[in-house]
This record gives C-alpha cells, sequence and structure tokens, in this order.
C-alpha cells in the first residue's frame, strides 16, 4: 500500500493532484490499493494508477460543463467480461523476458491483455514496478526497473496541454544484446451504433484462428478507413500497417471527435461484435524492425486530442 500523502495544488480552481491511495479490488476479503495521480485542466481530466500497470482508469473531457468519458472500463459498459479496471494501458513487450508473476489477484491480473502478440511476447514492467518520479500540475512522470536482471529502464509520462493529452514512453536495454522491444498504448473507446473512424493504412495483417495473425495481405475497401466510415457491425480484430500516424474518432450522438497521433508504425483495431467498447492501439509490432541495440533507447509519443465535431481537423481538412 502506497504512503503517499494527498495533496492539492489548486491555485486556478481547475488543477488538482492527487496521490491518495486507492482500493483497486478485492481478494478473500483483502484490499489491494494502488497510489492514484489526479490530473485536471479546464478541458480534460486524468486519473492514473501507477500501482496497476502505470494505466488510466479516467480520461474525461469537459463537454460545457460536463465531464464526458472519452475513455471506458470495458466492465463499465458491458457485462459478462472480466473486470478491468483500467481504460487505457502502456504497453511494453519483448521476447527477451518471462513474464513476472505478481501479487495482484486473478481478477486484476487479467487486465493487462492485449492481442495474440501477448501470448509469445512477454510484459517488460511488470504491474507494480511503475513508481511516481515527478508530479506537478500539468504532468506525471513515472518510472521503472524490470526485476530480471535490471534489463530494462522505462520512463512513463502524462502530460496535459489544452484538449490534449499526451503520453510519451521511454525504455532503455540495459542488456549486452540487442533486443527487439515493442512500445504502444491502448486505450478503450466507447462504441455507439454511429461511431465512425478515419484510419488509412495500406495493408494488413488478417487475424486467424484464436486472434493469431496469420495472413498479410493489402488492406480491403471495407477497411482502409481512408475517410470517415462507420465502424464495422461485423467483428475486427487486426494489425494495420503502412499507418501515417494520424486516426480519427466520430461520435455524433454525443457531439465529439478524438484524434489520434502518434509515431508508432502500426495500430490494431479490435471492435468486438455487439459490444458497446472497441479498442484503438498504436504500437511497434515485434517483427525485428524494432530492435534496440545493448545500451541504447527508444521512445514513443501517443497524443490525444477532444474537441467538439466541427471543431477539429481531419488531417489538415475542416470539417463542414
Amino acid at each position: 500500500m502506497s504512503t503517499l500523502r494527498a495533496h492539492e495544488i489548486d491555485a486556478t480552481g481547475s488543477v488538482v493532484i492527487d496521490t491518495t491511495p486507492t482500493v483497486i479490488g478485492h481478494t478473500n476479503q483483502a484490499s489491494h490499493f494502488s497510489s492514484r495521480a489526479t490530473l485536471a485542466n479546464a478541458y480534460l481530466k486524468l486519473e492514473v494508477l501507477p500501482g496497476l500497470g502505470g494505466g488510466i482508469s479516467r480520461f474525461e473531457w469537459n463537454d460545457r460543463g460536463i465531464w464526458t468519458p472519452v475513455f471506458v472500463r470495458p466492465s463499465m459498459v458491458t457485462s459478462g467480461v472480466e473486470k478491468n479496471q483500467l481504460a487505457c494501458y502502456p504497453l511494453l513487450q519483448s521476447p527477451g523476458v518471462h513474464r513476472r508473476q505478481s501479487h495482484l489477484p486473478k481478477d486484476l491480473l487479467g487486465t493487462i491483455r492485449s492481442c495474440a502478440e501477448e501470448h509469445a511476447f512477454a510484459e517488460v514492467v511488470g504491474l507494480q514496478d511503475w513508481q511516481i518520479e515527478q508530479i506537478d500540475a500539468r504532468s506525471l512522470k513515472l518510472s521503472a526497473v524490470s526485476a530480471l536482471q535490471k534489463a530494462y529502464h522505462a520512463i512513463l509520462e502524462y502530460q496535459l496541454d489544452g484538449p490534449t493529452l499526451t503520453v510519451k514512453i521511454e525504455i532503455e536495454n540495459r542488456r549486452e544484446r540487442a533486443i527487439p522491444i515493442s512500445i504502444g498504448i491502448r486505450p478503450f473507446l466507447i462504441r455507439d451504433a454511429d461511431t465512425s473512424v478515419c484510419a488509412p493504412a495500406s495493408s494488413l495483417w488478417l487475424s486467424g484462428d484464436g486472434d493469431v495473425c496469420s495472413r498479410y495481405v493489402p488492406t480491403p475497401p471495407a477497411w482502409q478507413f481512408g475517410v470517415t466510415y462507420p465502424l464495422p457491425r461485423s467483428r475486427v480484430d487486426h494489425v494495420f500497417k503502412g499507418w501515417g500516424g494520424r486516426a480519427l474518432f466520430e461520435w455524433p450522438t454525443r457531439q465529439f471527435s478524438l484524434e489520434i497521433s502518434s509515431d508508432a508504425a502500426s495500430y490494431r483495431l479490435h471492435a468486438p461484435r455487439q459490444e458497446r467498447f472497441f479498442s484503438f492501439q498504436p504500437y511497434d509490432t515485434l517483427d525485428g524492425t524494432a530492435s534496440v541495440h545493448a545500451g541504447a533507447r527508444v521512445s514513443r509519443r501517443f497524443d490525444f486530442t477532444v474537441g467538439r465535431l466541427g471543431s477539429l481537423t481531419k488531417f489538415g481538412v475542416h470539417h463542414a
């Protein structure tokens, strides 16, 4: 249990930082705690749980005085799924380490999952490895050292700037040889009947049996997403490559948009059929192209900009 003491910075009445220990689960009548860091400005509110993978439990935007979720926990909108305390979490993976056992209960361990690649490649940083290194009115910096021979050192930064949340992830390879490392982030988004996406990509890996990526093909017309297009009603769970690094999501009923930009090389779109959530995961695939030399560092940046429909630009073109 964290011993960090809660404190606030509230000079303008709109910024609050809180590191109060908070319950993230229960097992055999015992409570499990993580510190909670909450940042806010006039546009956005962010809550991070360092003790649960450094993930985000809440990300909301100020819709004319009403705080409205941008990221959602799947358990909030769907019954019959595992308890999920996170609405978004970072991914740092490598085939060079074995998954470390955690003392967290199984229902919480189950929240740190992504696509089929995670069955073959382990997380570099354990769930409880992240520690708060620095925090101020608009930003939070976490750091972690992997438990296995201290082979990796990672930094995770969150920053609010107006209507934009920026997430930066950096990892240093402290091994004596080059290792493929994948860096990504997985936010969960609400899925309405009219949710649309624009995320053009030239090719993709099709999912096969057991969600294994089985076939590499040019992007079919139904999944090109070159213009704003309704999210397909059928199940989608593919890795898209040849991505330009920008995507736009729109929720006409809710009257807001989310633009995601990143320097990651690909993305995975996971949209379960008949569910009220989906995920858009920018990341680097572990295909040998992202090897990090001994002693070197690699970093990725992810920007999330929220606005009302009509106020954002779509790849440089204003909405009508």
